[in-house]
């Protein structure tokens, strides 16, 4: 069988995101030259290219970067979905979708059945009135990193004081407009519309104006020490433990890492079984223990850290019936190429 062409989408000027920080590109022409190498006929464009280009991509293995700005996340989306219905797409559109947002990650990890924390996702803070929700808990926005915009609600009030403040809220604009509502309107009727009544219709305004943010509760872990990150780079898996910040329940952002440990084997074993459900060469999860079973916590298949891969010394690969560690020796553009290469080569070759 003949090799499929690979397409790399990559932001202005070769940026391909997915390094140090989110403003720091990967050597790109390093990471193109090890599908070159490897006999695969590669091609690379901008997502500006792509899109404004009447030229055909059908059957094409596509390859791309994401962004951390807001403004360039949906424009990515949209062209990345729409090469989806014709190309294959790596990571998978479902994928990209879960990135930046944990709310889908919710709903994918269920439709997958991943053993995860409980959690649930709202879209009104009403809906907790109808749940059974155990305190503390953690209440958590659909983006955010690094451990920010995460709350510990230790009763059902301090979780509603939370929701008011961070995710409800009405444009100034929208005040203003609902004090005239309110107070100055004149009384109106309309025969087209016999309930209509000017209170009632300052009400459903002041709803429709009202801004919810989704939001997560999730299971909260007491006294829960560390976490693990295992990035997983097709058959290497780099593992770290990030132990929470000080008087505090969080491991993300405190940037408390562990090496100096080895792993448990049913930690490996669960973090294999992952990556065998979400299908992609190139996964970051975050999987913490409670009662000794494992869950992950949340994960990404594009754009995530890479301090478990530069201050490891190495890695974790099955053998056998185990696992084996082995020294680190090359570059993260060539690890991760070869991680797309071997995961293309198993599928499609």
């Amino acid at each position: 069988m003949s090799k499929p062409k690979i397409i790399i989408l990559t932001d202005k000027n070769g940026f391909f995101g997915q390094k140090r920080k989110p403003w720091v590109s990967i050597d790109t022409q390093a990471f193109i030259q090890e599908f070159k190498d490897a006999g695969f006929e590669t091609r690379t464009y901008t997502f500006d290219e792509i899109a404004n280009s009447d030229e055909e991509y059908n059957g094409s293995l596509i390859i791309y970067t994401f962004s951390q700005k807001f403004h360039i996340r949906q424009y990515i989306k949209d062209i990345i979905y729409s090469l989806s219905k014709n190309n294959t797409v790596i990571p998978p559109f479902d994928l990209l979708k879960c990135h930046e947002d944990k709310g889908y990650q919710e709903l994918y990890k269920k439709e997958l059945r991943i053993r995860s924390l409980k959690a649930y996702y709202f879209s009104d803070p009403a809906m907790i009135e109808k749940s059974e929700i155990n305190y503390p808990a953690v209440l958590k926005s659909t983006d955010g990193s690094n451990g920010e915009q995460v709350w510990l609600a230790k009763d059902k009030e301090e979780l509603l004081d939370l929701l008011q403040k961070h995710f409800i809220s009405i444009a100034v604009k929208d005040k203003i407009d609902l004090t005239r509502r309110k107070y100055l309107r004149k009384n109106k009727s309309y025969k087209e519309y016999p309930d209509y009544t000017n209170q009632k219709d300052f009400e459903q305004y002041t709803v429709y104006v009202t801004e919810y943010k989704p939001f997560i509760i999730q299971e909260f872990i007491p006294d829960l020490e560390f976490n693990y990150r295992v990035l997983i780079l097709y058959d290497k898996y780099y593992v770290t433990k990030r132990h929470v910040m000080y008087n505090d329940y969080r491991a993300s952002g405190a940037k408390k890492f562990d090496f100096d440990f080895e792993p448990p084997r049913n930690i490996m074993d669960f973090a294999e079984e992952i990556h065998k459900k979400l299908k992609n060469p190139v996964l970051s999860l975050d999987i913490c223990e409670k009662e000794g079973k494992f869950y992950l916590i949340e994960y990404q298949a594009l754009h995530f850290g890479i301090n478990v891969f530069v201050k490891s010394e190495g890695y974790y690969t099955p053998s056998g019936n185990g696992w084996i560690f082995k020294k680190r020796t090359s570059t993260f553009e060539s690890d991760l190429a070869e991680a797309y290469i071997k995961h293309i080569t198993n599928i499609y070759l």
